[in-house]
């Protein structure tokens, strides 16, 4: 069983099953009833490209998030819950959002071919592995075999399947509002095109049912 703390290195795998005496192991994700990645976290002080891409934020990125994150605190110190704050799309939600969509092209235009690759290898994680998603109605499972590391023989015993090995991303398509046609745009989400055909929805939201001046995506 892996610590809690692996996924902060890159590893999200919670079980880990290996040959002491050989180099081949088998690992699993479990999730039960959603399928998400990896979360991460956007704040004042969070630099999301430094962390995801080893490229820096810039300042413009920084000044556009202030005034968001400056109201969350003084919501916070009024010990306001997430429930009660008005007009949360239009105050919080979209306008983060739309800092975090033009600086994620920024980051993008200034380091071609980076960004897509290591963006999905952050997400996903650096080891490859089995994600298997105990849902409602069903189970299903995702094969994740960047470094081809799965499906293995071990000693004299050969897989009984062949597992291609996934290609990353090399550059984003498209990166928007999600759309829905009932619904129309989400003030929440933005989706993610990149070619391979990978898609990804980044979703911004409260970990917390109190303000807190920090928000997942």
């Amino acid at each position: 069983m892996q610590p809690d703390r692996s996924g902060e290195f890159g590893d999200v795998r919670d079980v880990v099953i290996s040959n002491p005496k050989t180099d081949w192991q088998i690992g699993i994700s479990a999730k039960h009833q959603h399928e998400a990645l990896k979360h991460s976290r956007l704040s004042p002080s969070i630099d999301f490209g430094h962390e995801w891409f080893d490229i820096n934020c810039s300042n413009i990125y920084f000044d556009d998030i202030r005034p968001v994150f400056d109201y969350l605190k003084e919501l916070k110190t009024k010990h306001a819950l997430w429930s009660s704050v008005p007009r949360k799309d239009t105050d919080v939600y979209v306008p983060l959002l739309n800092a975090f969509k033009s600086e994620l092209l920024r980051l993008d235009r200034s380091a071609p071919g980076m960004v897509a690759p290591k963006m999905v290898r952050y997400l996903i994680g650096t080891f490859d592995f089995y994600k298997l998603m105990k849902m409602q109605q069903q189970t299903k499972l995702q094969v994740y075999n960047f470094n081809g590391s799965l499906n293995r023989p071990c000693k004299k015993v050969q897989p009984s399947i062949r597992l291609e090995r996934l290609r990353l991303p090399t550059r984003i398509i498209e990166l928007d509002f999600k759309r829905n046609v009932q619904s129309g745009t989400s003030a929440t989400t933005l989706d993610l095109v990149c070619d391979g055909g990978w898609q990804l929805s980044l979703r911004l939201h409260s970990a917390s049912s109190k303000v807190e001046p920090s928000l997942k995506i």
